[in-house]
């Protein structure tokens, strides 16, 4: 009996040491609330469906796939529109589209009263850094994409500037940090096709836009006003403005404007390009998606590599969160469409999110986010109170719980021309141009092709409701109503009023 007692104590002995040492191993996994670093990167145009981390056969994204072998993978994140200017100013501040109302490149301008990111950071002794396209039209810095931030670099579509990020981190690898980069390296996948195709048929079509777009620079140049309204250009360089073309000269004359100017003349560029982009992708859809393959690969390879090599060797790795995500996808025709633009068919708005949290083996995250969620994420992991006007929701519960209630039920996407809501399992489109609707069973057909509107109108039109609540329940934040650039004639402003992306 005795014995028995014994037995029975140093059974109830061992459980309890066992337990208290589960408890200790469970504590040293628990997300520790700190000064964390930050650092963003926002990979413009990347889909999920292109990395190995989100099943992509192909091994083209070696450097971000073994960062999310450590972080957590959220397979169901969305951006909150098709084009960069909306979405990347939500991630920036946390704001839907509709209440920040940044649509229109070369007008809107983000209201004073919504603080950044950066912003917040500054506030709590942050050093704060930006780096990307400072004056492209879609990350224009006077658009309101530099406040908040400290120092502000340019970095090239050609990746040209990421020697100075490495070097901003060693400056600043002592003290807290928060480094946001938008790297439009893939976005600008078309020069990579001209090497994989044979290049004959992409060039000389190529050389014709190119041609075109000189002639209507000379045109624009014969007006005299803006951004040609500098006689001198004119006349110290007539060669160039008369009428007979050779190839780069088109360039020439961009060379001779400011950098306000070149990005004014790329109005002409742009609306040229993306219809030839447009044709020649339908033409040439294989060898298409392995440019697209192939600038995810540079970009792995020389950006995301050099930045996490450089985290490593500074000996950051314990004090730094790293997030990768993307301002939108990218159609290749999957419902007769490519490139981006108003659409929020999921190709346009499904995004990689990837959060590395120092100390946590992270793991695959199923539930439903949005790319506003990503600024009260990381203020909840740093310590830092989150600004009321922040419409995202933390995703810290996610983390510390596996099966952790899902922090949307529903979310939503999208603004002036199209709006969505979804569930896990239900779509549900508006498109207020041409007052159409869409509603998708997502489970059974995850590619949006079955159109159920007509036969499941009561459901959807519940749908419709919540989309009309949630467009009224959220304040509109527009200091005043903002006016194009008068260099902006009228016809170049009605183009980019249609077509939401220029």
């Amino acid at each position: 009996m005795e014995r028995s007692k014994t037995t029975f104590c140093l059974l109830i002995f061992f459980l309890l040491v066992t337990f208290a040492i589960f408890l200790k191993v469970n504590e040293s996994k628990k997300i520790k609330i700190g000064n964390y670093n930050v650092i963003l990167i926002i990979v413009d145009d990347l889909r999920p469906d292109h990395l190995g981390c989100y099943g992509y056969s192909k091994k083209i994204s070696p450097n971000i796939d073994k960062l999310a072998r450590d972080s957590y993978v959220f397979e169901n994140s969305f951006s909150q529109a098709g084009y960069t200017l909306p979405s990347t100013i939500s991630i920036l501040t946390s704001v839907y589209p509709v209440s920040h109302n940044m649509f229109f490149v070369y007008k809107d301008r983000l209201s004073s009263r919504i603080p950044t990111m950066a912003e917040v950071f500054s506030f709590y002794d942050y050093k704060t850094a930006w780096f990307s396209l400072l004056h492209e039209p879609h990350l224009d810095i006077d658009a309101g994409f530099g406040r908040g931030f400290q120092v502000m670099g340019e970095l090239e579509q050609s990746l040209d500037g990421l020697e100075e990020i490495i070097s901003w981190i060693e400056k600043n690898k002592s003290k807290k940090m928060f480094l946001a980069i938008d790297t439009r390296s893939v976005h600008n996948y078309s020069r990579f096709f001209r090497k994989i195709n044979s290049g004959k048929n992409f060039n000389a079509d190529m050389l014709k836009v190119n041609e075109e777009y000189y002639y209507k620079l000379v045109a624009a140049a014969k007006s005299k006003k803006a951004p040609f309204n500098n006689p001198a250009i004119i006349r110290n360089h007539r060669e160039l403005f008369n009428g007979v073309y050779r190839k780069d000269k088109e360039n020439e004359i961009e060379d001779l404007l400011n950098l306000k100017n070149r990005y004014e003349v790329g109005l002409i560029r742009t609306s040229l390009y993306a219809s030839f982009v447009r044709d020649f992708g339908f033409k040439h859809h294989e060898d298409w998606i392995k440019a697209y393959d192939t600038a995810i690969e540079y970009t792995d390879e020389k950006l995301i590599k050099s930045i996490l090599n450089k985290i490593n060797s500074s000996k950051l790795n314990d004090k730094t969160i790293i997030i990768i995500t993307a301002d939108h996808g990218e159609a290749f025709g999957e419902h007769g469409l490519y490139g981006h633009g108003w659409n929020v068919f999921d190709e346009f708005i499904h995004v990689p999110l990837i959060i590395k949290v120092p100390h946590q083996k992270g793991r695959k995250i199923k539930a439903l986010v949005q790319n506003i969620d990503i600024m009260p994420t990381v203020l909840e992991l740093t310590g830092i109170p989150c600004p009321h006007q922040a419409q995202g929701k933390s995703l810290f519960s996610l983390f510390s719980k596996t099966n952790a209630p899902p922090v949307h039920e529903y979310i939503f996407s999208g603004g002036k021309v199209q709006c969505t809501i979804r569930s896990l399992d239900w779509k549900f489109i508006i498109n207020y141009k041409v007052d159409d609707r869409f509603f998708y069973h997502l489970t059974s057909d995850p590619k949006e092709k079955n159109n159920l509107y007509d036969q499941n109108r009561d459901f959807a039109l519940k749908f419709e409701s919540k989309i009309k609540a949630w467009e009224k329940s959220f304040p509109s934040y527009k200091d005043k109503e903002y006016s194009f650039s008068p260099e902006i004639d009228k016809a170049v402003q009605e183009k980019i009023r249609k077509t939401g992306y220029w």
